[in-house]
């Protein structure tokens, strides 16, 4: 497939890039800095706004589907709600329908948390995840076959393509973790699982 992956940089971003091409696909990445990819010449790296839809279609044009790890720690800047919204305008402007995107698992509604992590992601993420819940809503309420991956605590650990949805009667706590590599195996995975679509599934390590 012909993948665009937005927020290629990030931890995450990084290793879904490396996996993506290691399965056989064409990566473009966009990215703020283009040269932290110059020794991969496997990869497309772009320099694109996130929040301006109208370079975003440029870069999106006759691609597959679109991926995202897009996150910041800066509430004030409103991430995802706003590229989310200039994401679904190119998708729309382009054609292209298939949709993955990875986000913190603090922000499912489907998600069930114990006391002690609650507390921590209100502490911690607080106002990120109301921006997320607001991109959520742009996503969803639009016609592109969408997929949101809810990762549940990101650690560095390798890949070991195991994974599972987390059922929405179990407690998540802090026991609950996912390396960066296995999200971005689930990412790929739901590209061809059309029960996917639609879907926002909490996943963390099997």
């Amino acid at each position: 497939m012909n993948l665009v992956v937005l927020g290629a940089n990030g931890k995450t971003g990084q290793e879904l890039v490396n996996l993506a091409v290691s399965q056989g696909h064409n990566v473009t990445a966009i990215t703020r800095s283009p040269d932290a990819f110059s020794d991969q010449a496997d990869v497309r790296a772009v320099k694109a706004d996130v929040f301006n839809s109208s370079e975003l279609a440029k870069v999106f044009a006759g691609m597959d589907a679109v991926l995202s790890t897009l996150g910041n720690n800066n509430s004030k800047l409103q991430l995802i709600e706003r590229s989310s919204k200039a994401i679904v305008e190119a998708m729309q402007a382009t054609g292209v329908k298939r949709l993955v995107v990875e986000l913190a698992f603090g922000g499912a509604a489907s998600a069930t948390l114990t006391k002690p992590t609650r507390a921590l992601n209100n502490m911690v993420l607080g106002k990120m995840l109301e921006d997320q819940k607001r991109g959520v809503d742009i996503i969803t309420k639009s016609h592109l076959d969408w997929t949101i991956v809810y990762a549940t605590m990101l650690t560095n650990g390798p890949l070991t393509e195991k994974v599972r949805v987390v059922d929405s009667t179990e407690k998540i706590g802090l026991r609950h973790k996912i390396s960066r590599a296995d999200v971005s195996f689930a990412m790929l995975q739901s590209l061809e699982n059309g029960r996917s679509i639609k879907k926002l599934p909490v996943t963390t390590a099997a």
